[in-house]
Parts: structure tokens; C-alpha cells; sequence
């Protein structure tokens, strides 16, 4: 390697390093007569023997590309595989051919120079007295969130199509500039940006959650540990279908207080159940995670916690096969993302959770009610990631960004049935039946259900941007509420029949971008609900006109993102 350390600034100042000695030479022929990129991975390659940064940038060339044309000869982006928590070797890591051809030979000794500079805070620069270089690798730039595993939040953290993942290197290849005949060249250079290679293919199914129990307890041991407990279960034949529970732990004396959640749902033919806890154990930062799957007589649980030092232990009593509802590959490799299934049960409790707040919202007769809810049931199927295309000229290679996911599920369906009384005894009513003051009271019961669905593909254009990425989340409902009740006045009796309008429903759209990864913006919300009635007396067989009165004003359940875990309720 040569030491720039030697060299002046005798060039035409649009290289990126010095290029000659103190004692210049201005008389004897050295200078650079062509560059020529190669990347092995891609098999593609670049050249120029003129500045060509000093024309006009390529009519076909993409917009992210064109800032750079008036600074660099050539363009060459390729995708080089990166570290991150699978151990095994990268075996596609973009590797460079940068080869030189000079006019004579230096008569200092001193080039061709060729110089590969990093624009960032990676990898080194380097410098070669020679007209080759062959097999110069770049691994894609690799960060501390690549190397954890099974974090969460959806696509999120596998949804990375920002310039912040991208290394930029400059290249120069250097001579005296000193020709017999035409004008002299010093410099030719290039502009190499590579991408992390990153093609995932997801599949993604998850079974619908159906009624569900519910029940609440407390209680304190010998030891100061106070629980206090809150569980939902479902069992139809004899076989567990869900289960969910939430025990929290406290203990002053000892600085504990943590939360353990378990869910669990029929799965194919087995049975998954899913348990986090999170706080504080003996005043220390508490974490543990674990998942079993069981079949048959078979299980595999996977086990996670602080108090195991933060290492996976698998327990095998036999192996069964698994058929997995959720499966993500990167590169060819599957990743654990099995919290994904966590981060839509979770959102499941929180909208069962805000159906229940409503609960001081509602008349106060005989209020009763029973949500059956499910989220994302259906699949997910499709691939993203970043391509070498062929999108290519003269000057440039460019890499693409691509995305092709098709949606068929319902995103949420739900059922709920309600039973409540009302008070039906309006200043008008009463007028009817020519009283001043009398006790009305109507009972509501049934049902009311609906959901949305989507059915659509979101893809990408190369650099262009997406197409369908703003799809309608169509949305039903279905209200099956009766109205009736006897009224007595005056020693007549009155047949009360009627129903109810409005009810829950819920809107949204699916959306993407290249910040964003799939998802419903949506909400879920009540409906103006109104409740109409007819009096007949059975006797005379007359009939009032047909009354109405609001129960529910519109008001908002949830707003937010499926899947997603920072919703707002």
C-alpha cells in the first residue's frame, strides 16, 4: 500500500485524493487512460476512458441517482449479504474488479493509483499502486438491531428501505495527467452504493379467537406475594381452543412486581400457547418469554428469560411435525417471528378491553354483554426486498426496490350480543297514552355483528414508488336487535315491538410505503344508535305511531394500526 502522505494536490481538483509527487512531472506521458467497475455478484460492469461527469445525466437514469452524475463517471449499485444473528458464514457478499490502463509508466513510480474511499463511518480507505484490483468485498451495513431475535412490532424491524442502510464508496484511479497528445485526464472515478441484500418471503396465517370467559381473582401467600389474576378460556368438546390470563405479582419488601400474560389458541392440529412476563424481581429488571407447541402427545417449548441469562433452552419430549401458521425467510433463512402472533393477540385484548370500557357508557338496566372478536384471520403471502435490475446504462447499474404482498383476509370480525333494558318513557309516549307519569321500560336483545375484509396485492415499480397501496378495508355490519316489552296503564295492557339502528362497524384502508410496512389504518366504533318502538293494545287494536330515541351517540373504540403495537384507544 502507498502512502498518500507524499503526494500534492496537482490535480485538476475534482479527484477525491493528491495525486502527484513534490517533484511533478510535466514532461513524461503518465496518466490514466480507462476505468472499468466490475461486481461478481450481479455480473455487471461499467467503463469509461473520458470524464464523462462533465455531460448531461442519462435520460433513462432514476431519479434517486441523478444528484450524483455531475460528480461521478460511472454509478454501480449492487446488494452484498450482513451480519446478523444467524451465525452462519455470508456467503453473498458483493465483491469489486476495479482494472486501470495507463498511457506509459510513471517515471516517479507513483501510478496508476487507484483509491477506494468510504463516505461513511465503515470499512477503511485503501490504496493500490497498480492497474487491478480483483475481488475487493463490501458486506451490506449491518446494524445491533439486526442481531436480535424475535423482537416484534410486525414488519418493522424487517422493513428497512431507508438511505440509512446504504454504504457509498468513491473510487479513483490516478495518473500525472501528462499526455504527447490530447488533453490529459488525471482522474476517471466511480461511485459504488451498496444495499443490504434483504429478499424475505413471508407466509402468514393465524386461526380466528372465539367466545370467550371470563373470571377474576386474589389472593396473598405466606410470603408477602400478593396475585391478583384475571383469565378468558374457551373449551368446546372437551378441547382448550383459547385461553388468556393476566397474573400480576407484588411484593414490596422484596421490590417485585411483575405481570405474566399467557394466550393460547388451537393451531392446525395442535395447540400454541404464548407467555411474556415483564417488571421488576427483586428490584432487577424482569423479563421471560415462552412458547409450546402441542400435538398429540408431543410438545417443543422454547423457553427466554433474564433469570436463564438471556439463552434459549429447547425442551423436546417427542418430535411431532409442526406445521407453522407463520413463516418468515430472510435470504433463504427462516427468522423467529413468532411475537408477530403476540403483537395481534395483544391488540385483540386491547380492543376487548375498550369494548368493555363502554360498559360505563351504557344504560344501567340489566346491562349484559358478550364480544366474540378475531383479527387477521386469512393470509399474508409475498416477498420485498432489493434487486440489481435492469434498470442500466452506460454510466450507471441501479438496484431496485421491490414489494409484492397479496392481502386476502378479514381483518376483524366480531360479534356482539348484548342484552340491556331502557327507559322508553319520553314526554311523547307518555302523551299517547295520556298519562302524566309512568315507568316504560323495554328490553333490547340480540346481536350485532359484521367486519372488514381485504383482498388486494401491493406492489412496487422499481423506484418509482407503489401501486395499490391505498386499498379500502371493506367494512359490514349487521344489527339483529329486537325491542319489546309490556306495558300496563291504567289497567290496559300494551304489546310493545320494535328494533334498533346503527350499531359497530369498523373503516379503514390498507397502506405502504417505503418508511411503512403494511397495515390497516382503521377504527373501530359505534354508530348513532337508535332505538324505535310501536304500542299496540291487543284488546282495541290500536296502534301508536312508531317512536324513536337515541341510546348511543357515536363514540370512538379504537384508533389505530392492524398489526401494530402502539395503538391508541
Amino acid at each position: 500500500m502507498t502512502s498518500l502522505s507524499s503526494f500534492s494536490s496537482c490535480s485538476d481538483g475534482e479527484s477525491g485524493i493528491e495525486q502527484c509527487p513534490v517533484n511533478t512531472n510535466t514532461t513524461i506521458p503518465c496518466d490514466v487512460y480507462s476505468l472499468v467497475v466490475s461486481e461478481a455478484i450481479s455480473n455487471k460492469s461499467l467503463d469509461c476512458s473520458k470524464k464523462l461527469r462533465k455531460e448531461p445525466f442519462p435520460a433513462n437514469a432514476p431519479n434517486h441517482l441523478k444528484n450524483y452524475f455531475s460528480t461521478y463517471d460511472l454509478i454501480l449499485e449492487a446488494v452484498s449479504e450482513y451480519k446478523t444473528s444467524d451465525p452462519a458464514p455470508l456467503k453473498n457478499v458483493a465483491s469489486l474488479s476495479i482494472e486501470t490502463s495507463s498511457i506509459w509508466t510513471c517515471p516517479l513510480g507513483k501510478h496508476i493509483l487507484i483509491a477506494v474511499t468510504p463516505l461513511g463511518n465503515y470499512d477503511a480507505h485503501k490504496t493500490w499502486l497498480n492497474t487491478t484490483v480483483q475481488g475487493y468485498k463490501i458486506e451490506g451495513l449491518s446494524t445491533e438491531k439486526d442481531k436480535a431475535v424475535n423482537i416484534g412490532k410486525w414488519l418493522s424491524p424487517f422493513w428497512v428501505f431507508g438511505d440509512d442502510y446504504i454504504k457509498e464508496f468513491r473510487i479513483d484511479a490516478e495518473g500525472c495527467g501528462v499526455r504527447d497528445e490530447g488533453d490529459p485526464l488525471t482522474n476517471l472515478n466511480a461511485l459504488v452504493r451498496v444495499y443490504r441484500k434483504d429478499d424475505y418471503e413471508l407466509y402468514f396465517k393465524i386461526p380466528p379467537f372465539k367466545k370467550i370467559k371470563r373470571s377474576r381473582a386474589g389472593s396473598v401467600d405466606a410470603k408477602g406475594n400478593k396475585v391478583i389474576s384475571q383469565s378468558e378460556s374457551l373449551e368446546r368438546g372437551g378441547q382448550m381452543q383459547s385461553e388468556s390470563s393476566s397474573v400480576r405479582t407484588v411484593n414490596k419488601k422484596e421490590h417485585t412486581d411483575y405481570t405474566t400474560e399467557t394466550l393460547g389458541a388451537k393451531d392446525g392440529a395442535g395447540y400454541t400457547t404464548l407467555s411474556e412476563s415483564s417488571g421488576k424481581k427483586k428490584n432487577n429488571d424482569y423479563v421471560a418469554e415462552s412458547e409450546k407447541y402441542q400435538e398429540g402427545r408431543g410438545s417443543v417449548t422454547v423457553n427466554d428469560s433474564t433469570d436463564e441469562g438471556e439463552e434459549f433452552l429447547f425442551e423436546l419430549e417427542r418430535q411431532d411435525e409442526i406445521k407453522p401458521t407463520v413463516s418468515l425467510k430472510r435470504n433463504g433463512s427462516e427468522v423467529n417471528f413468532t411475537k408477530a402472533i403476540n403483537d395481534i393477540v395483544n391488540l385483540q385484548y386491547t380492543l376487548m378491553q375498550a369494548w368493555n370500557d363502554i360498559k360505563e357508557w351504557v344504560p344501567k338496566i340489566g346491562w349484559s354483554a358478550e364480544l366474540e372478536i378475531s383479527l387477521m384471520v386469512g393470509t399474508v403471502s409475498g416477498k420485498w426486498g432489493y434487486r440489481v435490475g435492469n434498470l442500466h446504462g452506460p454510466r450507471f447499474v441501479a438496484v431496485e426496490r421491490y414489494v409484492d404482498i397479496f392481502f386476502n383476509m378479514d381483518v376483524v370480525t366480531y360479534k356482539a350480543s348484548v342484552m340491556f333494558g331502557v327507559d322508553f318513557g319520553s314526554f311523547d309516549v307518555l302523551d299517547w297514552f295520556g298519562v302524566g307519569k309512568t315507568e316504560i321500560i323495554l328490553k333490547v336483545e340480540g346481536s350485532i355483528s359484521g367486519g372488514a375484509s381485504v383482498s388486494d396485492t401491493i406492489k412496487t415499480n422499481g423506484q418509482q414508488g407503489f401501486t395499490g397501496n391505498d386499498s379500502e378495508v371493506k367494512g359490514n355490519s349487521s344489527v339483529d336487535l329486537f325491542v319489546q316489552g309490556r306495558v300496563m296503564v291504567v289497567g290496559y295492557g300494551y304489546e310493545a315491538k320494535g328494533g334498533v339502528t346503527g350499531g359497530l362497524k369498523f373503516e379503514g384502508k390498507l397502506t405502504a410505503d417505503f418508511d411503512n410496512p403494511p397495515a390497516v389504518d382503521g377504527k373501530f366504533f359505534f354508530e348513532e344508535t337508535k332505538i324505535y318502538a310501536r304500542f299496540y293494545d291487543a284488546v282495541e287494536g290500536e296502534r301508536s305511531k312508531q317512536y324513536e330515541r337515541i341510546v348511543f351517540k357515536r363514540k370512538n373504540i379504537w384508533t389505530g394500526k392492524i398489526p401494530n403495537t402502539s395503538q391508541n384507544t
